[in-house]
């Protein structure tokens, strides 16, 4: 009886191994997927620690940062005059006497030189990764004279032909031109150039680490 008892204790203990074996068995197949179902990571996401994606940049962002910094895109010069000039009433371009008047004039002007934009040329080459911008001349903007700071009380006027506008306004061309030759000079036009250079490649720092050449 005791032998019997043995046995079916062994058989039992052999009945429960051999389930627990086969559960697990499931179980893991369960956790484990096949190979035919697992789905492949496509090539072209894997890359490399570390590994940049290269950024092409068009003519046209180019373009557009250029359009952006249109009102930044000059150099001031200012200037101090001083002019003095008689003038007369004329008729057939020939002076009359007695109406001689005497204009003195000094003021400060501004000088504004930079580039036309529509006239900037812009080209990318991807394999060299260089944009090369094409400038035109430095051309003057603007040229004017500071109304507050006109001085004309040196000037003199004739009581029986006083001075007129057109008179004064020949005189404040003059100015311009010579405070224009002031500031050119002193290098407004290449101070202008440099200036818009250096503008221009700080903005694209932003844009682009491509190289930046001026034609």
């Amino acid at each position: 009886m005791k032998k019997a008892m043995k046995t079916l204790a062994a058989l039992c203990a052999m009945l429960l191994f051999a389930a627990l074996g086969f559960g697990g068995g499931l179980w893991y197949s369960a956790r484990t997927p096949d190979a035919a179902t697992v789905t492949p990571v496509p090539a072209d996401v894997l890359s490399l620690p570390g590994e940049a994606e290269k950024v092409v940049v068009t003519r046209e962002e180019i373009e557009a940062v250029l359009c952006e910094i249109r009102e930044f895109a000059t150099y001031s010069g200012r200037y101090t005059v001083s002019k003095t000039e008689d003038v007369w009433r004329s008729l057939d371009e020939r002076a009359l006497p007695l109406t001689r008047n005497t204009v003195a004039v000094r003021c400060e002007g501004v000088v504004k030189a930079g580039y036309d934009l529509d006239r900037v040329s812009v080209e990318v080459d991807d394999r060299s990764e260089t944009v090369y911008i094409r400038l035109p001349e430095v051309s003057v903007l603007d040229n004017y004279v500071i109304v507050d700071t006109v001085d004309a009380s040196g000037s003199v006027n004739n009581p029986l032909h006083p001075l007129h506008f057109e008179q004064y306004r020949d005189v404040i061309i003059g100015v311009e031109e010579e405070g224009l030759a002031q500031v050119t000079e002193k290098g407004l036009f290449r101070h202008a150039e440099e200036s818009f250079r250096k503008l221009v490649t700080q903005c694209l720092a932003g844009v682009t680490d491509y190289r930046i050449v001026f034609l």
